[in-house]
């Protein structure tokens, strides 16, 4: 199991080099994994598109962001391939508060967007 999750934390920080917003400048955009429900546990982030990639990574909490005139919103899932929804964050313009997935094992897997 801890072997899967490097995997997916490596597969997950290759992506979030080119797009980690925690680093990134004027952006407003982004979405901040924890791996745990209050948010407290800092993983990884990345920015969102409108493409509705399916992001394989255990998680328990999310923060999602989008600005003024555009919102962000992530779908997060039981399983590994974006399938079995848990819930939404809810479309998000500015920050949203700490979204827990803190049930069941947490999430697996989600799609997320912004400005769709």
């Amino acid at each position: 199991m801890y072997l899967l999750k490097v995997i997916a934390l490596l597969s997950l920080s290759a992506l979030g080099l080119a797009g980690d917003c925690e680093a990134g400048i004027g952006s407003d955009e982004c979405v901040s994994v924890f791996a745990d429900g209050g948010c407290g546990s800092y993983e990884t982030s990345y920015r969102p598109t409108c493409e509705g990639n399916c992001y394989r990574y255990p998680f328990k909490g999310l923060k999602v962001k989008g600005n003024s005139f555009r919102g962000t919103n992530c779908v997060a899932y039981y399983d590994d391939n974006c399938q079995q929804a848990i819930a939404s964050t809810g479309n998000q313009y500015g920050e949203s508060d700490c979204v827990s997935f803190d049930h069941g094992g947490g999430a697996q897997s989600m799609q997320c967007y912004f400005d769709c």
